[in-house]
């Protein structure tokens, strides 16, 4: 065979035995236990903290961060591994009280609880999963909030630059109490009918047509 056939055939043969290379490794560090799977790394790299039952939870001390609560049939708060320390928590007069040690850094975290009847919060993220009844939500100076929940009755209290998304579901009966600057986003949401309506001059709203028909059938009062 010609020196260069032989160039050509070790150039076609090469890609092949590297794959096998490679899939052989790949095999041989997964199954001893050093190779991490992405299912693997997001399961070992949580910290699950079971805490006793609540039915309120303040987030006053956890400024600058983001909370996600979802629907779960236990209670719990839940963190990366290696932020484990950063924040603190307790439940105290049914009240599940988050803070985070450092405001200038980063701290996800996700709280699971069956519902929630109060929410306050201060320049904090938070997204609110199916935990809604019958529930009353502060939202203070810069707080965002989006809901992804339906409510029978919802009080809605929003101060200063706060923002809150209804997003698109249903809320029966909604209490809105809105101070100047803030934001509400009720553009999907269907809001059936309003009651105790305070809204401040700069207060911006946003409705659909049926939610707007619901609101002019309320005479909405200044905030004092």
């Amino acid at each position: 065979m010609k020196t260069s056939n032989k160039i050509l055939l070790a150039l076609f043969i090469l890609p092949f035995v590297l794959a096998t290379l490679v899939g052989f490794t790949f095999y041989s560090v997964q199954n001893s236990g050093k190779f991490i799977t992405e299912e693997q790394y997001n399961k070992e790299s949580k910290l699950t903290n079971i805490v006793p039952a609540f039915t309120g939870i303040d987030l006053l001390g956890y400024k600058g961060n983001h909370v996600t609560i979802s629907k779960s049939d236990s209670f719990a708060v839940v963190t990366d591994e290696w932020n484990k320390g950063k924040i603190s928590y307790e439940v105290k007069d049914n009240i599940l009280i988050l803070t985070s040690a450092s405001k200038d850094e980063y701290i996800p975290v996700t709280i699971f609880c069956p519902s929630v009847s109060s929410i306050t919060t201060d320049s904090a993220g938070v997204n609110i999963g199916d935990v809604l009844r019958n529930a009353t939500i502060n939202a203070k100076a810069e707080s965002d909030i989006t809901l992804n929940s339906n409510a029978d009755s919802l009080a809605l209290n929003i101060e200063r630059n706060g923002n809150v998304n209804l997003g698109a579901n249903t809320i029966r009966e909604l209490q809105l109490n809105l101070s100047n600057g803030a934001q509400l986003d009720a553009s999907e949401a269907i809001v059936m009918s309003f009651s105790n309506v305070a809204l401040a001059d700069s207060a911006t709203v946003k409705f659909g047509g049926k939610t707007m028909k619901a609101f002019l059938q309320q005479e909405s009062k200044p905030l004092q």
